[in-house]
């Protein structure tokens, strides 16, 4: 993470995330990428074994993500209301309706 985010993503340390829920927010190229520590009560080690794993161009080894009805159960019932839509419309494409 050292070159993350304008290289802010070197100084973040184990302090920035409190085993509560909550997301640490980086920003890179205009592109956000948000850092769960806990989500929905589950934590990276809980959901490990559910990822799926991609290679990135111009980053070392294999990044680890979620698929889309894992990502959409976590935030189906999210306090915020962004995280609601998100699973309503990853909800849609699994249907193959589109989001529109």
């Amino acid at each position: 993470m050292a070159g993350f985010g304008d290289g802010y993503g070197g100084t973040l340390t184990s302090v920035d995330f409190p085993p509560e829920e909550g997301a640490v927010r980086m920003l890179e190229r205009d592109c956000p990428l948000d850092i769960f520590n806990r989500m929905t009560g589950r934590t990276y080690s809980d959901l490990l074994s559910s990822s799926l794993e991609k290679s990135v161009e111009g980053v070392t080894g294999i990044v680890p993500y979620l698929n889309g009805s894992i990502l959409r159960e976590l935030k189906k019932d999210s306090f915020r209301e962004k995280d609601r839509l998100d699973a309503l419309m990853l909800g849609r494409l699994e249907r193959g309706l589109g989001l529109e």
